[in-house]
């Protein structure tokens, strides 16, 4: 991985400069599983993709998107996904084994997170 990126996004989550999406701020009967960013909450990966706009000055990667059988839940799509990580980020980050470290990643904590990127 990208030591850059690495140290970067360790501080990102530990500094408080994004907030935490956890499941009790989901409105009731929805899923939090693989989304990116709800609302201004953001997932681990969710953080890296916020991170990997701002280098590349990207302004148009967040959509907000209604779902609208379920009004209450709105989901944040980056470069038209929100539950996916793009190559060009993890391509971005010299992230080889993308599939692994998205699957390990997903639903963690910030703190739970941390631990596992300074292991990368």
């Amino acid at each position: 991985m990208n030591e850059e990126v690495k140290i970067q996004w360790i501080e990102s989550l530990r500094e408080g400069k994004y907030r935490e999406m956890k499941q009790e701020y989901f409105p009731k009967n929805t899923i939090s599983d693989f989304t990116l960013r709800w609302k201004n909450y953001y997932s681990p990966l969710g953080v890296l993709c916020d991170m990997y706009a701002k280098f590349f000055n990207r302004k148009d990667c967040w959509k907000a998107i209604f779902d609208k059988d379920m009004p209450e839940w709105r989901s944040v799509e980056f470069m038209k996904s929100d539950w996916a990580v793009p190559h060009s980020v993890y391509a971005w980050a010299w992230i080889t084994n993308e599939n692994e470290i998205e699957h390990k990643l997903w639903n963690m904590s910030f703190e739970e997170a941390i631990k596992f990127i300074e292991a990368l």
